[in-house]
């Protein structure tokens, strides 16, 4: 794990160059995530391959336009997005409804178009999905008895795209997972199959949405590698509320290329969307919740619990014994849950973490 940290910041020095001239120069990393017996939270932060880099050329009601290539009509609809690398939007992301040999057409709202300049570059990259995240199982645990679906490794998901392409998430918190699967292996091959669903489906097309967090469940010890690019510039978070009530959970990878400070979510109190805790009662704060994957287990607490109270303090998973955190650092693997009140219902929030980059 050490090595393959070590390697992805290796050439992050490398690009640096390249970085400080464009702003959004990608770097190839390999991430390897020690999953013990039990419950693993992932955070998928390295995106897929680009398909395309260019310029807008022309914005419209929900669509920008570029003049460098030709493509196929819908050859992006429903599984790319948009990822912009410059411009008030730098680091957010849209999912592509549809497309014509020069336009793409977004999930954007009108204040979000606006932003949106000619001469703004963006990338076209792909979903990543079931199959190309983990291809043949991607040394998950396979079920291979005659009893489909036991001793294998699950995967849990929370995200899921609606039939209008909008990103939802579990409303409220504690709430159920939107999917279960696991990969089958049998005569007729090999296939990602949903937890109580028909075997005939083939599920390798399941999207995982950019900066996702899974859940794997293993049955013993799995070696996962996830290779991708990754960015150093400003990452963007979507923080939404959808059902209305009080108390919402989010959940996201790490947002950074590397090891960022707890301190670069000040931004979040900036914003509106974190209030000031109390350590007199943190349980009724809001809060960050942080898994390492150190220990085996299934439904697990979070290995460490982050509240704002004057400055940032960490507690233990029975969110007791608080010591000052500000220099406390998050690794890039770690997924995150963020819980909040704040959030009027029915709304979103998109904030862009800057981090400070810890050394």
């Amino acid at each position: 794990m050490r090595f393959l940290k070590k390697i992805c910041l290796l050439l992050f020095a490398a690009a640096n160059g390249a970085f400080a001239q464009s702003g959004e120069t990608p770097v190839l990393a390999s991430y390897s995530f020690e999953c013990k017996a039990g419950d693993s939270f992932i955070a998928v932060h390295p995106k897929n391959q680009s398909d395309f880099h260019g310029e807008v050329s022309d914005v419209g009601a929900n669509s920008i336009s570029q003049k460098t290539k030709i493509w196929n009509e819908n050859c992006f609809a429903g599984t790319h997005y948009v990822l912009f690398s410059s411009g008030s939007l730098k680091g957010a992301w849209f999912n592509i409804l549809s497309n014509d040999s020069s336009s793409v057409v977004l999930n954007i709202d009108s204040s979000e178009i606006a932003k949106i300049n000619k001469s703004d570059s963006f990338r076209i990259i792909a979903h990543w999905t079931l199959n190309s995240l983990f291809p043949g199982g991607g040394g998950l645990m396979a079920s291979e008895g005659e009893v489909a679906g036991v001793g294998c490794s699950y995967v849990f998901k929370y995200s899921y795209f609606d039939k209008n392409g909008e990103m939802q998430i579990p409303e409220g918190v504690n709430r159920a997972v939107s999917g279960v699967f696991y990969y089958l292996k049998n005569s007729g091959g090999g296939r990602w199959v949903m937890k109580n669903g028909s075997f005939d489906f083939d599920a390798g097309g399941e999207i995982i949405e950019p900066d996702s967090f899974l859940i794997l469940r293993n049955p013993r010890d799995v070696r996962l590698n996830i290779c991708g690019e990754v960015f150093k510039s400003a990452s963007v978070l979507d923080f939404k509320n959808p059902s209305g009530e009080i108390w919402q959970e989010n959940f996201f990878a790490s947002p950074t290329l590397t090891s960022v400070k707890i301190s670069s979510f000040a931004v979040l109190l900036e914003n509106g969307i974190m209030n000031a805790g109390s350590l007199e009662n943190p349980q009724n704060s809001d809060f960050i919740a942080v898994f390492d994957n150190s220990e085996s287990g299934v439904n697990k607490k979070p290995s460490k619990i982050y509240v704002y109270d004057g400055g940032w303090f960490r507690l233990d998973s029975d969110f007791k014994n608080p010591v000052s955190a500000g220099g406390d650092i998050l690794d890039s693997k770690d997924a995150v849950i963020f819980r909040f009140s704040r959030l009027a219902p029915q709304t979103a929030k998109r904030v862009k973490i800057t981090p400070d980059y810890a050394e």
